[in-house]
């Protein structure tokens, strides 16, 4: 938590000093502070809760209130300093005011402890001395009047002086060290530190150090995360992975290893016919089909009786197929059937579409169960995991690295693994626009054979024929480039599956067609079926007309009644037996016809059953394509880069050229072109370990919800939803994901997370001591200035030394002269290295002394505070004038001031 500082400066000569720590502010050396003059209210208090200050930050000044400042923002403490100026007769701020302004922060309740600094301005013989130089209660200190470069390097004594404009600087320069200003560097030497007893002076003096090393640090950066000098061979253990001779091998074992692993998901299961025994036939079940065939002949319909016996089971089934497929949806039968992708007419998104219609249409034809249609999370999640360890060999759930011997191997190029997009395939315009493509990938080969199988109908074309012959040849070289990468592989698989579907769909369909249904009622059995219908109404005439003889015989008494029934049963014994091996004999063919029947049945069940998976598995396994293209976008985005846009766009806020006194320095560090690259090469070796990818791909998937929208919730919370992300349908993030990362790249979650890690062991001696070996403080005139090594330039700037040295003793009594009065007791240093910036400051503190054993020339009543200067800002924000004196007389009472206008720019 940070804490506030509030200067409060007197009207007169010493408002020079907030000038100086505004334009220090512009280039961002300061904190934010707030600066208060009491120019129109010193010899009064302002209203209660309205104390007019400028907030200054990055150089701009904004009217506000003390109170509001406090209450707006939560501050860990803060630091209220007062200057007080010791020349020139100048006064300080009355006693009263100081007060008011203390009570004013306490008033607020928003910090626990303020911190009271009251710090003297003088300069030697420079006039007499109107304000009062101690307050009790108050840590007083005294600005050494002299100029240092460092600790221990001696000291030369400012000139005498009143101009506020060369008082400024030096004053400015303590003044920030003192009260914590100083940016990066949020701390101050009396935070906390109770207040000495009585009135006391301390002499003080400050040091303060900038070493920006900005355009190192950006510059080895730019070298540690990128992978233009190709893919970094990752170490573990003390030992080093090895390129890997045999990319193509590598990549697709690695892909061919995934897709075994999850064959199932690609492929339903089909079945076999049933198989078909021969059936016994009774001598019950016999006679019932004699006497059903005896019937038959009679009414002269054996084919019924035929088609009966037989049976037709099944066929209504095998018709409802048959229209689901040839007659519903023409359009999606041509596109499956006919083998339009096959030919390039059709594209996989268009069969996928028509196998999804077929797929609907068929469920009247028989029952299914609702399934997901493409729930291949297992299968990408292996896939972008198998695709890392070929680049950062490192181990992960399912995946292994390609072993080179006894060495784990990586791929030499991310394009090994996923090309990028920019190595997608240049189509000229006129091409593009005759065959509607306009991109063909390197991972995507059905889109390249779709491609290839328009252009060449375009050699039909006179006008196109020549610049499709040329668009061909530039194709198939580059497609003998990209082919062997592990995404090509996987895609080739894919699509290889995907096309052995599409014939077995195409085949099958041709199976279920009506004219290739068995016909068992052809004319042979027709035939054979009269004759034995004849053959059968001959014998049973004849037993009829034997019972007629005989019944006539009877009548006219040759033969007897009981020679009649003898007859009678001996005809129809004859009948039943001639009959019955008649039947027996004849229909010998109708039992093999059975068999045949259960056998052509059996097989159209399973021809029909097989041809629903089939199509079920097209549209699935077009739906994995699709996802899988998406995937490979993300990869290859993730793969070519890792860590976003490495190039760094630090704002440059400028180097402060001239101002600062010599005790305040800001230098640059300067590149050095032999060590820098030296030090990159050290550093990939350390940072750069098996499994170095998992970093920048989990921070790119935690990433994926909150890059695209609060309708992501889902995927902020539990990332690893991504991989059961649907392709090509509305409610589906993967493609709207996989845009945006082709758009934007990364992010820089990645490369960050690496630079923290990197930044820390940029600050070793040894990698430190040979990147920052120069270093160039600017001169006024614009000239790079002197080259100095960090110690020169760091001067022993927040370093404890024993030897703690002396201040000038000039502003000393005699007496505390010759008692030695003049050491320093009290060194406090506080440094600040992140990686190779640094910045550090050093205030050293005298003995607490009475303040009339300072000798600061002839001490002065005034009466009536007065404006020895121009005051730098309007009494209070929004008044019209930019400058306002104070009363020639004693104000009558406590001056009347209204809230300022918190947004009033100066």
């Amino acid at each position: 938590m940070a804490s506030l500082v509030v200067l409060a400066c007197p009207p007169g000569p010493l408002t020079a000093v907030g000038d100086a720590l505004a334009d220090w502010s512009a280039t961002e050396l300061l904190h934010p502070f707030l600066w208060v003059e009491t120019s129109a209210w010193s010899a009064g208090t302002p209203a209660r809760g309205q104390t007019p200050a400028l907030r200054v930050q990055g150089g701009r000044s904004v009217g506000t209130t003390v109170e509001q400042v406090l209450t707006s923002q939560r501050f860990e403490s803060v630091r209220l300093v007062v200057l007080v100026p010791a020349f020139a007769g100048a006064p300080g701020i009355p006693g009263e005011v100081e007060h008011r302004l203390h009570e004013a922060i306490l008033n607020t309740s928003a910090v626990g402890r303020v911190d009271l600094i009251r710090m003297v301005v003088t300069r030697p013989d420079s006039g007499p001395v109107a304000a009062d130089l101690a307050r009790e209660g108050w840590h007083n200190l005294l600005i050494a009047p002299e100029e240092s470069r460092g600790p221990g390097l001696g000291h030369s004594v400012l000139r005498a002086s009143t101009d506020p404009v060369e008082i400024a600087p030096n004053a400015a320069a303590c003044v920030a060290g003192v009260a914590g200003l100083w940016s990066d560097l949020d701390a101050g030497p009396l935070d906390g530190v109770p207040a000495p007893f009585g009135t006391t002076l301390r002499l003080v003096r400050s040091f303060y150090r900038n070493l920006d090393a900005t355009a190192i640090s950006d510059h080895v950066r730019a070298g540690l995360l990128s992978l233009d000098d190709g893919v970094p061979l990752p170490r573990q253990h003390g030992s080093q992975a090895v390129y890997i001779d045999d990319a193509p091998m590598a990549a697709n074992d690695m892909a061919a290893a995934v897709l075994s692993r999850h064959a199932g998901l690609f492929r339903g299961e089909r079945i076999a016919p049933a198989a078909v025994q021969a059936e016994d036939v009774g001598i019950g079940q016999a006679l019932k089909m004699l006497f059903g065939f005896i019937g038959a002949s009679v009414t002269m319909a054996p084919m019924k009786w035929y088609s009966l016996i037989v049976g037709d089971a099944g066929s209504a089934a095998a018709g409802r197929v048959q229209q689901a497929v040839f007659g519903s949806d023409p359009s999606s039968y041509a596109v499956v059937a006919q083998g339009q992708l096959a030919d390039g007419a059709a594209d996989w998104r268009q069969v996928g579409r028509a196998s999804a219609n077929l797929d609907q249409l068929m469920e009247s034809s028989g029952p299914r169960t609702h399934e997901i249609a493409g729930d291949f999370s297992a299968v990408w999640s292996d896939y972008v995991e198998s695709g890392l360890t070929l680049m950062d060999a490192g181990e992960r759930s399912r995946t292994t690295p390609i072993q080179v011997g006894t060495e784990r191997g990586v791929l030499r190029r991310m394009s090994d693994c996923v090309p990028s997009p920019q190595e997608a395939f240049p189509i000229p315009p006129r091409i593009a626009a005759a065959i509607g493509i306009n991109d063909v990938r390197a991972a995507d080969p059905l889109g390249q054979h779709t491609f290839a199988a328009r252009v060449r109908q375009l050699g039909n074309q006179p006008s196109l024929a020549r610049d499709a012959d040329a668009t061909l040849r530039e194709f198939e070289t580059w497609t003998q480039s990209t082919r062997h990468s592990y995404a090509a592989r996987t895609g080739a698989m894919i699509a290889d599956q995907l096309m052995q579907t599409s014939q077995e769909v195409q085949h099958l369909m041709g199976l279920v067609s009506p004219n290739n249904q068995v016909d068992l009622a052809n004319a042979r059995t027709q035939a054979r079926q009269k004759t034995i219908a004849a053959w059968m109404r001959g014998i049973l005439f004849s037993f009829v007309g034997l019972i007629v003889v005989l019944a006539v015989l009877t009548g006219i008494g040759i033969i007897t009644w009981w020679g009649l029934l003898a007859g009678i049963a001996g005809g129809l014994l004859v009948w039943l037996g001639g009959s019955f091996l008649l039947f027996v004999q004849g229909q010998r063919q109708l039992f093999q016809d059975l068999n045949r029947r259960r056998s052509a049945l059996s097989q159209a069940e399973a021809d029909q059953a097989n041809l629903r998976t089939a199509v079920r598995d097209l549209h699935r396994q077009t739906e994995a394509y699709g996802q899988f293209l998406d995937w490979t976008r993300v990869l290859g985005v993730v793969l070519h880069a890792p860590f976003g846009d490495i190039a760094r766009s630090t704002p440059d806020t400028g180097t402060i050229a001239d101002g600062l006194p010599p005790n305040a320095r800001v230098g640059r560090a300067e590149i050095d072109t032999e060590a820098t690259p030296e030090v990159v090469s050290l550093m990939r070796r350390d940072m750069f370990v098996t499994g170095w990818l998992d970093g920048p791909w989990h921070a790119t998937l935690n990433d994926a919800g909150a890059r695209l929208g609060t309708g992501a919730h889902d995927l902020t919370t539990d990332p690893r939803r991504m991989f059961a992300q649907r392709a090509g349908v509305s409610e589906s993030y993967l493609t709207a994901w996989a845009d945006e990362l082709e758009r934007g790249g990364v992010g820089s979650a990645a490369g960050e997370q690496l630079w923290f890690f990197a930044l820390q062991r940029l600050g070793q001696p040894d990698y430190r001591s040979r990147l920052v070996s120069r270093v160039v403080v600017p001169s006024a005139e614009g000239t790079p200035g002197a080259a100095l090594s960090e110690d020169e330039f760091m001067a022993g700037v927040g370093v404890p030394r024993p030897d703690q040295g002396k201040f000038d003793a000039g502003v000393l009594a005699r007496e505390a002269r010759l008692d030695g009065r003049d050491g320093v007791v009290q060194v406090w240093p506080l440094e600040r290295i992140e990686g190779l910036d640094r910045q550090a400051v050093q205030v050293e503190l005298g003995d607490g002394l009475p303040d009339y054993t300072f000798d600061l020339g002839e001490r002065v009543q005034v009466a009536t505070p007065e404006e020895s200067g121009p005051s730098i800002i309007p009494a209070f924000p929004g008044d019209d004038s930019t400058r306002r004196n104070a009363p020639d007389g004693p104000v009558s009472g406590p001056a009347q001031v209204s809230a300022p206008d918190a947004g009033w720019t100066f």
